[in-house]
C-alpha cells in the first residue's frame, strides 16, 4: 500500500473561539463561494475535543454553521439573482447524518458507490 501524506491549513487551540476560528478560516472560502465556487469545510479531531461545538456553538458563541450561513446571505444580499444549496454532514463510526435534517428523523443518509 502506498503511505498516504495529509497536511492540515491550521491547527488551533482549546482557547480559540469560534469568532477567531471563523476568520482564520472561513473570510477567503466565503469570498470564493460568492463567486461561485464549491466549498467545503473538515472539522477533524478525536472524540470530546470540541468539534460539535466548534461547528453550531450556542446562542452566547454561534458556531462556525450559523456564521458562516449569515455571512453567505450577507454578501448574496443585492445581488440580482443568487442561489445558495448548503448541506452539514456529520460523519461519525463511519455513518452519515444530514446535520440540516428538517423531516424529524435522524437524517441518517446512504452511503454508495456509484
Amino acid at each position: 500500500s502506498k503511505e498516504k501524506r495529509f497536511a492540515f491549513d491550521q491547527a488551533f487551540g482549546p482557547e480559540v473561539g469560534t469568532q477567531q476560528l471563523f476568520e482564520a478560516t472561513m473570510k477567503n472560502l466565503i469570498a470564493s463561494v460568492l463567486q461561485g465556487y464549491n466549498g467545503t469545510v473538515f472539522a477533524y479531531g478525536s472524540t470530546g475535543a470540541g468539534k460539535t461545538f466548534t461547528m453550531i456553538g450556542n446562542q452566547q458563541e454561534p458556531g462556525i454553521m450559523l456564521r458562516t450561513v449569515d455571512a453567505i446571505f450577507a454578501g448574496a444580499k443585492g445581488q440580482p439573482a443568487f442561489s445558495i444549496i448548503c448541506s452539514f454532514v456529520e460523519v461519525y463510526n463511519e455513518h452519515l447524518r444530514d446535520l440540516g435534517s428538517k423531516d424529524g428523523s435522524d437524517g441518517i443518509l446512504d452511503l454508495r458507490e456509484d
